[in-house]
């Protein structure tokens, strides 16, 4: 995996993809090891993360105002829905990302605007 660019802010998967490095690769033990964001284990022989309650709230509160973008026949240019999304008049602020060639995520800062 490649090392972030600092200059952008991390995604929810980097996060979560940078709190599952290991120290030593190999097997994951199957003792609990604590991640940067949820607990490191093993379920079925396979990877897993567990969160904790107040993890999942924290979660869930950076995107309580998101909305998922459906494109069916795909998205156009990022630049050209940032446009669209200006023309709205928000009260608060928009970010969108890519999650897929089809879906956007799409996060307001206020309530008023969702």
């Amino acid at each position: 995996m490649a090392e972030p660019d600092p200059s952008r802010p991390l995604s929810f998967a980097g996060v979560v993809a940078a709190g599952m490095k290991l120290q030593n690769p190999g097997p994951i033990s199957k003792s609990f090891e604590k991640a940067a964001l949820g607990t490191k284990s093993t379920s079925k022989g396979r990877r897993a993360v567990f969160f904790s309650p107040v993890e999942v709230n924290q979660l869930a509160h950076s995107l309580r105002f998101a909305l998922i973008g459906k494109f069916p026949h795909g998205t156009s240019s990022m630049l050209r829905l940032r446009k669209c999304f200006d023309r709205l008049g928000l009260k608060g602020s928009c970010t969108l990302g890519a999650l897929d060639a089809v879906n956007v995520l799409i996060k307001l800062t206020t309530e008023e605007d969702f």
